[in-house]
């Protein structure tokens, strides 16, 4: 019989190490220094609160219940675990830090009167969650989690004795959305998600010809935050390294973003997956020595355009036949990860 140590059932039943992050370090490594440029000050002490219900102060501040848990005979508007939240005034917004039992996230609103200030919105999220649950259905039960993470073959751990924590950031500039400068909302929604668009290769050519002459990337429906990028990929490891957590793991959702995590270390996590990543990129290669010089966005563009059929993909666009390996609609992720330890990197040989 296996023995069940104190520690084995504080790690099943017990919060993790992630979540102990406290507020200061989080003000100072998971919020850039733009986020609290534009943010700025925190001016009150924390409301500090257990938190059992979806709904949130602001569009982008609700939780889930992806295991549809009835509570008091109420489908979809409580949750099985409550979270705590911390709640921070600023002089132009708010700072919301939620915790469950397996993840953080940390939210930044630019408005001073929440879904009544009609200027405002959210600019900022960062999560970081513990992975350990992954591959089983009590992965499902952390409410600040928006996509399943259930499929025992999809989601299961990098290595059974190594421990991960899975990154996700969100940083847009407030009044930039693609809506407010155009009134086109159909047009954000592509932008936003460009692969609910391909079953009409006539409407989706419309919208890639505008989306591809300007400066977003799909998936980015407003400006991004300047430094984001390089500002999280350093704390982000270095928080999750200090926890002794083995791997930061993510899902590229766009080319532009799985680049992004090549610069900083990240490698392809299937090796399926990674080969098809390096015919993208060979025949992106294959464009510039044609003369076609793409920006790291149009790149990105050319990447969703290959999901077409063929008939719909200029010849001068064409990449040879790979084709973007996660596209939002189905359960086919493009996980990355990158080792935080020197453990972790003897873990991979």
């Amino acid at each position: 019989m296996r023995k069940l140590t104190k520690e084995m059932i504080n790690h099943y039943l017990g919060v993790q190490p992630i979540v102990l992050l406290d507020d200061t370090e989080i003000w100072r490594r998971l919020i850039s220094p733009n986020t609290k440029s534009l943010l700025g000050k925190i001016v009150t002490e924390p409301g500090i609160s257990m938190v059992d219900t979806i709904q949130g102060e602001f569009p982008g501040d609700e939780v889930t219940n992806l295991n549809q848990h009835q509570i008091n005979g109420a489908r979809g508007q409580h949750i099985r675990f409550p979270y705590l939240k911390s709640t921070y005034q600023t002089e132009r917004g708010k700072v919301i830090v939620k915790r469950d039992q397996t993840k953080v996230v940390v939210l930044g609103w630019y408005g001073k009167r929440g879904e009544k200030d009609t200027a405002g919105q959210l600019i900022y999220k960062v999560a970081i969650r513990d992975r350990c649950f992954d591959g089983t259905p009590y992965a499902n039960d952390c409410s600040l989690q928006d996509f399943p993470r259930h499929d025992p073959e999809l989601h299961k751990p990098l290595l059974a004795d190594a421990s991960s924590v899975e990154l996700s950031i969100y940083g847009f500039l407030p009044g930039t959305r693609v809506k407010d400068y155009l009134g086109d909302e159909e047009h954000e929604s592509f932008i936003a998600k460009p692969f609910k668009f391909i079953e009409d290769p006539e409407l989706f050519l419309q919208h890639f010809e505008k989306a591809f002459k300007s400066a977003l990337a799909p998936g980015q429906i407003a400006a991004p935050i300047p430094d984001m990028a390089p500002f999280m990929s350093a704390n982000v490891e270095k928080v999750a390294a200090s926890r002794g957590y083995d791997f930061a793991e993510g899902a590229a959702s766009h080319y532009h973003v799985c680049r992004w995590g090549q610069a900083f270390g990240w490698r392809v996590t299937d090796p399926e997956k990674a080969t098809i990543i390096n015919e993208l990129t060979a025949g992106l290669a294959r464009l510039r020595e044609k003369g076609i010089r793409l920006t790291r966005s149009q790149e990105s563009w050319v990447c969703v355009l290959q999901s077409l059929p063929r008939k719909y993909i200029p010849d001068q666009l064409y990449l040879g036949g790979a084709t973007w390996q996660h596209d939002g609609l189905n359960k086919n992720y493009l996980w990355m990860h990158k080792p935080l330890t020197d453990r972790a990197k003897g873990l991979l040989l």
